[in-house]
């Protein structure tokens, strides 16, 4: 373990496994919902779960009083696929001795689709960008990005089927499929696609990090000048961060309240 992440661990309570390689927006979201200090790492990749969750076992024995949260991208799952997901992380968390351990989706498709929230850009772009401004950038990139936006939707969700729906071993966890409320079958994709070809694709339908490069390069040629000014903006601390299931989580306030 590299000694700077050493430093890092040893010294916060609170601990941020996140599977984006950059963390910069996992950071700039747990400051939106957390006023405390902590340490983020990265586990590289959805891919690496299996990975995060061995790491999270040695970081609870090198710091038993530390939280540790797994950071997962919803990648357009449903609330009861979460919640399915969830539950059979927390019996596993437990059964390896990491009580302080639990895994949170992000509110919306990925990290960066919580940047995308107009109000959020409103706010922190108010001095570069006028609010029909941002809409119309918005507006622009998802059309651009239509084809593509909507082909993730369809890739996300066959993972999911595979996974969730088709493994026979998660067929065989009745119990928990019980208690978070999954169906056996998965919703078909158009519900999580436009009514038809002639409506526009919905920020709530968008994959955030096509959509948030999409938006920049958007917005810069309404705006023109400098395009290095956005980013920087953008990436800042707004109230419309605030989620209130990850504030919960990362200030443990759910636990004190059950």
């Amino acid at each position: 373990m590299h000694l700077a992440h050493k430093h890092l661990i040893q010294k916060n309570k609170l601990i941020v496994l996140t599977e984006d390689k950059e963390a910069d927006f996992v950071k700039i979201f747990v400051k939106a919902n957390y006023a405390g200090n902590f340490a983020c790492l990265s586990y590289h990749g959805c891919g690496n779960l299996s990975g995060a969750r061995q790491l999270s076992v040695l970081l609870s024995e090198l710091r038993p009083d530390a939280r540790i949260i797994i950071h997962r991208d919803r990648d357009f799952r449903t609330s009861e696929e979460m919640s399915f997901e969830l539950i059979l992380a927390a019996a596993r968390f437990n059964l390896d001795g990491c009580e302080r351990t639990s895994e949170i989706f992000t509110p919306l498709n990925d990290i960066e689709h919580s940047f995308l929230n107009p109000d959020h850009l409103k706010e922190a772009l108010n001095k570069l960008a006028t609010p029909q401004q941002i809409q119309d950038a918005l507006k622009n990139a998802l059309e651009i990005k239509r084809d593509e936006l909507t082909a993730k939707i369809h890739s996300a969700r066959e993972v999911i089927k595979r996974n969730l729906y088709d493994c026979e071993r998660m067929k065989k966890k009745e119990e928990n499929r019980q208690a978070s409320g999954i169906p056996t079958k998965p919703p078909k994709n158009k519900e999580f696609l436009p009514i038809d070809g002639r409506h526009p694709l919905e920020i709530s339908q968008c994959h955030g990090k096509i959509a948030y490069r999409t938006f920049i390069a958007e917005l810069h040629k309404i705006i023109k000048g400098d395009s290095r000014l956005i980013e920087p903006k953008i990436m800042t601390s707004t109230k419309f961060l605030r989620d209130k299931n990850w504030y919960e989580t990362l200030n443990d306030k759910a636990k004190k309240q059950g």
